[in-house]
């Protein structure tokens, strides 16, 4: 439980200053930098994934050395960051910082506080089905190999999709319209995961790949197109990633419990289909105080 905490308090607190840091740095690329970001958060997420299970069948079955042997990884980050990040001014002292007023306080600001609901939605949408989609699948009747071959298939999806659709975002920039684009198409994928068989299956895990790799980024983006200065851009993200991560680790559990009371995964097609509905909510309440 200690190191759990360390590890997530170093986390809530990089993510918001990597996210103020490409704002401050990549002022007129900032979507496709945070494209590469998410790429390499969601390789990482999948290799790790993946890997672990074998590096606990290699350890002698020891989960403790499974996880923390990922400790390599924050070395070698720490290692590259002192070799490419010089030492430099603090960006948030600068004369533009200075120049431009006081600060805006997310805490009193609504569209911030949609924004995070946003954030939440989309982040419970990622874990849930990380989480469920293999049960979910073996509830059909797929094995488990089969499942857990269609979660690696819409992990693949998602990496690319990570990199490509902000990449697209700079020659169309509308971010409203990615939303309501994407909201629509998981709609879609949902509903064919729900009631379709065989191939078809293949076909909805593609699309909410599809739509899980959109969502992302553009919550990554959202306070950085929001934020004035380079101070705003650190604590809007602080507030939109702390905030909707703690939302995102509600929903997992709610399938959970409904399968537990049900017997089925009726309820969890119901709930990805309100989260779906909720960022389209979201994003229209973003498009009307725009």
């Amino acid at each position: 439980m200690a190191t759990s905490f360390a590890a997530g308090f170093a986390i809530a607190i990089i993510g918001p200053i990597v996210n103020a840091y490409i704002k401050e740095k990549f002022p007129k690329r900032f979507a496709t930098v945070v494209g590469v970001y998410s790429f390499g958060i969601g390789t990482g997420a999948t290799l790790s994934a993946a890997l672990t299970v074998s590096f606990y069948n290699r350890f002698n079955q020891h989960w403790t050395v499974a996880l923390g042997s990922w400790v390599v990884l924050a070395v070698i980050a720490f290692v590259f960051w002192l070799l490419v990040v010089r030492s430099e001014q603090d960006y948030l002292t600068s004369q533009e910082e200075t120049t431009q007023g006081a600060a805006r306080n997310p805490w009193k600001n609504r569209r911030a506080w949609t924004i995070l609901v946003y954030f939440g939605l989309q982040t419970s949408l990622f874990f849930s089905m990380m989480s469920w989609l293999s049960p979910m699948l073996q509830d059909k009747g797929f094995s488990l190999v089969a499942a857990s071959s269609m979660l690696t298939y819409m992990s693949i999806v998602q990496m690319i999709g990570n990199i490509v659709i902000p990449m697209l975002m700079e020659k169309w920039p509308n971010r409203i319209t990615w939303l309501v684009a994407l909201g629509a198409l998981g709609i879609i994928g949902f509903i064919l995961l729900w009631v379709g068989t065989g191939a078809m299956l293949w076909v909805a895990v593609f699309i909410i790949g599809i739509v899980l790799s959109g969502l992302f980024p553009i919550g990554l983006l959202l306070p950085l197109d929001e934020a004035r200065t380079n101070e705003e851009a650190n604590s809007w993200s602080s507030m939109v990633l702390s905030g909707g991560f703690m939302m995102s680790s509600i929903i997992p559990i709610l399938i959970g419990y409904c399968y537990d009371v049900t017997g089925n995964h009726a309820f969890t097609y119901v709930i990805f289909i309100v989260l779906m509905l909720g960022i389209i909510t979201t994003t229209f309440i973003l498009k009307k105080n725009n």
